[in-house]
C-alpha cells in the first residue's frame, strides 16, 4: 500500500476523522476495535477531541505502542497523560485498556506486554488504528536511531536511548506496522528533516 500523506492546518482535527471513521468501521465490520495510542505532545489535542466524540468505546481495546519505564502516575508517563486527556472522560471498561505493566526491570515490563497483547489479541497481534509520531531525530515510538531497537523482532522491545531521561518501552517496528490503518501525526518545522 502506498502512504497517503495529508498537508493539514489543524493536524488534530484531520486526524480525528481518520480515527473515528476507521475504529467506527472495524466495530462495525468485526464488533471491535484495536486502538494503539502514541506518546509525546502531538497527540494531546486529538485525545481531547476524542474525548468528546460518541465512539463505541466499550467495544474498543486501547493499547500504547511506546511507553517510558516509569510509574504510570509519573509525570511522563505516556499512559498517564493519555488518562487525563481522553481516558478519564469516555465511558470504557478497565478491561479494554491495557496499559505496559511496569515491573522490575525494563525487559521483564516488555515480555509481560508482549503477554498482554498475544492474550489479548491472539498470534497475529493486528490492530485497527495505531497512531505514530516522529521526532526531530527521526525516532517513532521509542525506536531511537543508533540503539538497534529498530530491528528487534518479536511484539516488544527494551532500550535505553543515550541522551533520554529513561528507559524506553516500545512496541517492535513489525508491531507498530502490523495495523490496518498506521497514522503519522508530525507537527513542527523542526521535524522536517526527519
Amino acid at each position: 500500500m502506498t502512504p497517503k500523506v495529508i498537508h493539514a492546518d489543524n493536524v488534530a482535527e484531520t486526524a480525528l476523522q481518520l480515527c473515528t471513521e476507521r475504529l467506527q468501521a472495524a466495530v462495525d465490520t468485526r464488533g471491535s476495535a484495536t486502538f494503539v495510542l502514541s506518546g509525546g505532545s502531538t497527540p494531546l489535542k486529538l485525545y481531547g477531541l476524542l474525548a468528546r466524540t460518541e465512539l463505541p468505546w466499550s467495544r474498543i481495546h486501547v493499547f500504547w505502542g511506546d511507553e517510558r519505564f516509569v510509574p504510570h502516575d509519573h509525570p511522563d508517563s505516556n499512559y498517564g497523560a493519555a488518562r487525563r486527556a481522553l481516558l478519564d472522560w469516555i465511558d470504557i471498561p478497565e478491561g479494554n485498556v491495557h496499559p505496559w505493566p511496569i515491573l522490575d526491570s525494563s525487559a521483564a515490563s516488555a515480555e509481560a506486554y508482549s503477554d498482554v497483547l498475544q492474550s489479548t489479541l491472539g498470534l497475529d497481534a493486528l490492530f485497527d488504528v495505531t497512531l505514530l509520531g516522529l521526532g526531530s531525530d527521526g525516532h517513532t515510538a521509542s525506536l531511537f536511531p543508533g540503539t538497534g531497537a529498530v530491528q528487534a523482532s518479536g511484539l516488544t522491545v527494551a532500550s535505553s536511548p543515550a541522551g533520554v531521561s529513561s528507559e524506553r518501552l516500545s512496541l517492535t517496528a513489525g508491531a507498530l506496522s502490523s495495523s490496518r490503518t498506521v497514522l503519522f501525526l508530525v507537527a513542527g518545522a523542526d521535524k522536517l528533516p526527519a
